[in-house]
């Protein structure tokens, strides 16, 4: 049960990376995070809930994806039959990871910490009764931690009045471990990423697998007309996404190991924006392609754009069908 609600959260996440935008003003859950972590994703689950236009773009997305739940309401409403959970009772979430490969078997260190209005007793008692199953406890330096016979390697613990942990169960107690004071918390380069992004409703930061730029390059049939050697030098990797009124804006700032190679990571961003304005003959991506901006400073890329919520629905038409 507690591995399928973080892969519900996950594809929450993932469905509205698309059409939508955590922020570090959660320091209390950002501190939490524990150091084995590479992966950070910050959301703000409450603006995005509370955002009918982002729920209409959703729904429009929707129509010309058939195997997508054809709400954003289908969408918590499934959440909550699955796991029990309802979403509107989180307002932000912490995912943290340590991803080291790219095989989907691989025990992923993984956890989600989320902040909101949660009453024990009575969300074991629906997690229970929506997956029909009967969580089991034990405790750990004085916290209870729920777990379940069909997911037992995945875990729940409540770490405060407002806030509790999910994941696998290294992750829950490296998390317990921080609260405690015996183990530290994530800082470094990815927190400061993370600052660098600022506040939007989605942000986040993840290291590249080792090696990926390398296998991109080599997986496509043909050769593209700009080098991606410069991208095999990138070591971090920050976003966000963020709705303000009718206007979706997102960020991608990419941290290079070598600086010398930034100057043609900057040229090869360009002319992959200018290649596909050339081969569309859609004035809404064309617009969109022109509001991309690129910069440099110091050893980051940044690629910026902005996107109306009109021109994002009209995008959206383009995208292939699901089979």
């Amino acid at each position: 049960m507690l591995k399928r609600l973080l892969v519900v959260c996950a594809l929450l996440l993932f469905i509205l990376l698309p059409v939508a935008s955590c922020s570090i003003a959660n320091d209390s859950a950002i501190t939490l995070v524990p150091a084995s972590a590479n992966t950070v994703v910050q959301i703000q689950i409450g603006q995005i809930l509370s955002n009918p236009a982002l729920k209409k773009t959703y729904d429009e997305l929707a129509k010309i994806k058939p195997l997508w739940p054809q709400s954003a309401d289908e969408v918590l409403n499934q959440m909550l039959q699955n796991t029990g959970v309802d979403p509107y009772t989180i307002t932000t979430t912490i995912l943290f990871a340590a991803i080291d490969s790219a095989n989907k078997t691989q025990n992923t260190y993984h956890g989600i910490i989320a902040s909101g209005s949660f009453d024990e007793s009575s969300l074991i008692a629906k997690i229970e009764e929506q997956t029909h199953q009967v969580m089991t406890n034990s405790e750990y330096k004085g916290f209870k931690i729920y777990s379940s016979k069909e997911h037992g390697k995945s875990e729940l613990a409540f770490i405060g009045e407002d806030q509790i942990v999910i994941g696998a169960s290294k992750a829950v107690r490296d998390t317990i471990d921080i609260v405690k004071g015996d183990q530290e918390p994530l800082t470094g380069n990815i927190i400061t990423a993370l600052k660098r992004v600022g506040t939007a409703q989605i942000t986040g930061v993840f290291v590249p697998l080792k090696n990926l730029p390398h296998q991109v390059g080599e997986s496509g049939s043909q050769q593209p007309p700009f080098s991606l050697e410069a991208f095999q030098d990138i070591d971090m990797v920050a976003f966000s996404i963020d709705l303000q009124v009718l206007n979706l804006s997102s960020r991608i700032d990419v941290h290079f190991s070598d600086d010398a190679k930034i100057p043609d990571a900057k040229d090869a961003i360009i002319d992959m924006i200018s290649i596909a304005k050339a081969t569309t003959q859609e004035e809404t991506i064309k617009t969109s392609l022109s509001n991309i901006k690129v910069s440099t400073a110091d050893s980051w890329v940044s690629v910026r754009g902005m996107t109306s919520l009109p021109d994002l629905s009209t995008l959206t038409d383009h995208i292939p069908p699901s089979k």
